[in-house]
């Protein structure tokens, strides 16, 4: 591949031109990675301060073990449980997956 840059006199086909590429190629690379080594050692930082980022979890545990009961009664659907606590289908079986195969196994 051959670059060549009409304003700055560059061209690629020069030993100058490859050097000055690798060069910007190595320092954007070396950035690159100095971003990454940075942010990891921030995540680590943090998660030693007690802080773990990410989302907050929707139910809390008061939550789960009323839907845990609500679950083990077997008669108020998965629909009917999820709308009393507040969230929907998709979220109660990310906290209940078994929910998700009794339901469809209940269905056929």
């Amino acid at each position: 591949m051959h670059f060549r840059s009409l304003t700055e006199q560059f061209d690629s086909a020069t030993a100058h031109g490859r050097f000055a590429l690798q060069m910007h190629g190595a320092m954007a690379e070396y950035f690159l990675d100095l971003n990454h080594e940075r942010t990891v050692e921030g995540l680590k930082a943090a998660l030693a301060r007690g802080r773990k980022g990410g989302r907050p979890k929707k139910l809390s545990d008061a939550d789960l073990e009323a839907a845990r009961a609500m679950l083990a009664a077997g008669t108020i659907s998965v629909a009917d449980i999820a709308k009393r606590l507040g969230v929907n289908r998709d979220t109660f079986y990310s906290y209940f997956p078994r929910a998700r195969a009794n339901s469809s196994t209940a269905q056929k």
